[in-house]
């Protein structure tokens, strides 16, 4: 039996709690010399940024083009959030704030993995590499030199959210316009929305409130700042000059009113740490919908697409079990459709991928980012073949499939029997990928999982044959996908991920939707997150 899919996301939402609000009193404990604190915050951004923020900040990092809304170019000086009147230039707080939560509705994840210091470093160079180098001054113009001290808004005290003020607020709504982008109800789906562009000339989507996830964070203090100093570089205006404090903190509880509940929480990506559950051995673990997986208490994680969307998945439930001799990673999440044919160009498949660091220091999350190589076990819905007949030209296009392999001669539409025994026969010879061995090529996969490695972009390759078996089973009832994958516990190859009774070891992962058209690098991801496995 399925239960419903949304509870069970809202549950695991309420199970992983909520981001307290940020305090950062390192800002105010740090002793030493600012250029030492830059210094090291260049090494934490080489080593977690420049992936996607560009080796000096321009936004132009190797993970960019797979990227919506793009990395930010630090040296445009233009930050969508922002706590500080007049410049547009976060404050040190406010750079921390977004690297610490990170920016749902973006691929910006949050950075509370890393310590306080790391993070109150890294907003330092940030703020060191805001601004341009002029050619023919050949000198380096800081924006934050520019703009000098930078004054902090005056938040006035937030009244009462009530019945009244809401509807003031709907008001308001009307009198500023700002049906114009986001709609009469809030979805993002104005008349103008169609046009909006950012500063770089991007099509910028209006915020759809009733989503519920706010680039910024959903305190009402946040969406009080958005309305009063706007959003720099998007069509977003300031409101300080155009609406009094009491008007705006009526939009605010108007546009709360709209907000589907818990969506932020869900969104927002934090580190998790998951303990896999020492089981005695059954096949049973192999089955992704046995019941003995309901023994286990499952941990919700958020995932963000990397081109950001809407409808998406927002996260999964996940839970691990070992019984000495394999460790199993079961993975649930909630997909209205079924997809498990790839045949035709315009089909795509539902997938989905754990991503393994090879030490406890994780590299970057893109695959490794071309410095360290990550191992991947990677489930595929086309190639889940128990129990129904694998999809192929044959079965999608009956009656248009010419083969010419000489063994099939004579083929009539309607002997699919004949062909299959005919392929049986031959073997791999005369195709060329499946003799190689390509296990995208293999017509009769030993498991519907694949066993890959890579070391950034463009690196992914399959591990031999004689590396550690991985296996993996999905299901896809009423809605939602489970899929267990799992490896033996024994001595990894070179490029495999280290598993070990008493072992910590990082792992991500990601979600490949093919109703959205998912493939390849369009995909929703994970953040880092640390497996326990007790001896």
């Amino acid at each position: 039996m399925v239960p419903n899919s949304r509870a069970i996301l809202l549950a695991a939402g309420a199970i992983t709690g909520w981001l307290p609000a940020v305090v950062f009193p390192g800002l105010d404990a740090r002793q030493d010399g600012r250029a030492q604190a830059i210094q090291r915050g260049k090494v934490v951004y080489e080593q977690n940024c420049a992936g996607c923020h560009g080796s000096e900040g321009r936004g132009d990092g190797p993970a960019a083009t797979h990227l919506y809304p793009k990395p930010r170019d630090f040296s445009a000086g233009v930050f969508r959030i922002t706590s500080t009147s007049g410049s547009g230039l976060p404050s040190e707080a406010d750079l921390l704030r977004t690297i610490t939560r990170g920016m749902p509705g973006s691929a910006m994840p949050g950075w509370d993995l890393l310590s306080e210091a790391d993070r109150i470093d890294l907003a330092a160079f940030v703020q060191s590499i805001t601004g341009f180098y002029d050619l023919e001054e050949k000198k380096f113009f800081s924006f934050y030199e520019q703009a000098g001290e930078l004054k902090p808004l005056d938040v006035s005290p937030e009244p009462p959210s009530t019945p009244e003020s809401i509807a003031r607020g709907k008001l308001v709504f009307r009198k500023a316009e700002c049906w114009k982008c986001h709609g009469d109800e809030g979805r993002g789906d104005g008349p103008s929305a169609p046009t909006l562009r950012d500063h770089a000339g991007y099509p910028i989507p209006a915020r759809d409130y009733t989503s519920g996830v706010f680039k910024g964070g959903s305190e009402p203090t946040e969406l009080f700042k958005r309305v009063t100093l706007g959003m720099p570089g998007t069509p977003m205006p300031s409101h300080e000059q155009m609406l009094t404090p009491a008007e705006r903190w009526d939009v605010v509880h108007f546009v709360l009113s709209m907000a589907r509940p818990g969506a932020q929480q869900m969104a927002e990506q934090r580190r998790r740490s998951i303990t896999a559950r020492r089981v005695k051995p059954a096949q049973e673990w192999n089955d992704p919908s046995s019941e003995l997986w309901n023994s286990l208490d499952p941990t919700y994680v958020a995932l963000m697409p990397l081109w950001w969307r809407s409808k998406r998945v927002e996260g999964l439930l996940i839970r691990a079990a070992v019984d000495g001799e394999r460790v199993y990673v079961n993975l649930q999440w909630e997909d209205p459709t079924e997809n498990s044919t790839a045949v035709r160009p315009q089909d795509f498949r539902d997938a989905v991928a754990v991503q393994w660091a090879r030490n406890s220091t994780a590299p970057f999350i893109a695959m490794g980012a071309g410095v360290e190589d990550v191992n991947i076990w990677m489930w595929k819905a086309d190639k889940e073949v128990e129990g129904r007949e694998r999809p192929d030209v044959h079965t999608v296009y009956p009656n248009m499939d010419i083969m010419a392999y000489p063994e099939v001669e004579g083929w009539r539409p309607g002997e699919d029997e004949n062909v299959k025994r005919a392929l049986a026969e031959m073997g791999p010879r005369g195709a060329s990928g499946w003799q190689a061995g390509n296990p995208v090529s293999e017509p009769r996969p030993q498991s519907s999982a694949e066993n890959l490695a890579a070391r950034g972009f463009s690196t992914l390759r399959a591990l031999p044959t004689v590396s550690t078996k991985v296996r993996g089973k999905g299901a896809w009832a009423k809605g939602v996908w489970r899929v267990v994958l799992s490896r033996e516990i024994a001595a990894a190859g070179p490029q495999e991920a280290p598993i070990a009774l008493g072992t910590h070891i990082p792992f991500a992962f990601a979600v490949w939707d093919g109703s959205a058209a998912d493939r390849n690098g369009q995909k929703s991801i994970t953040i880092w997150h640390d497996l326990e496995i007790p001896r």
